[in-house]
């Protein structure tokens, strides 16, 4: 038999919930906007520019990334698979670099 008790207690634990999904929504979009930036800030650090773009809904992430070359010549940005060994290697650590400095515990 299901009370009046029991009834109060499952509303609670699910707007407990919904509110523990909201943060968590919040919290994943302010970790990706500085991962962005990071990595934006350490491609610079060599002349290049790039970007994260991150699609939550289907759980990947793609990289973009423009060498200082190709901004003076062509304009346009490479994904990962088109780069050089180096820039690739570069571009990678800059990625690690920026997840473990936007997700660090304390």
């Amino acid at each position: 038999m299901v009370t009046h008790a029991d009834n109060a207690l499952f509303k609670m634990l699910k707007e407990s919930l919904q509110r523990r999904i909201e943060k968590w929504f919040d919290f994943r979009s302010h970790i990706a906007l500085r991962t962005k930036l990071l990595f934006s800030h350490s491609l610079s650090n060599r002349g290049y520019y790039g970007k994260v773009l991150f699609y939550h809904d289907t759980q990947k992430l793609e990289l973009k990334v423009q060498t200082t070359e190709q901004a003076a010549t062509q304009g346009l940005s490479k994904d990962l698979k088109s780069l050089s060994g180096g820039e690739k290697s570069f571009s990678t650590i800059c990625l690690l670099l920026s997840l473990w400095e936007a997700i660090g515990c304390p």
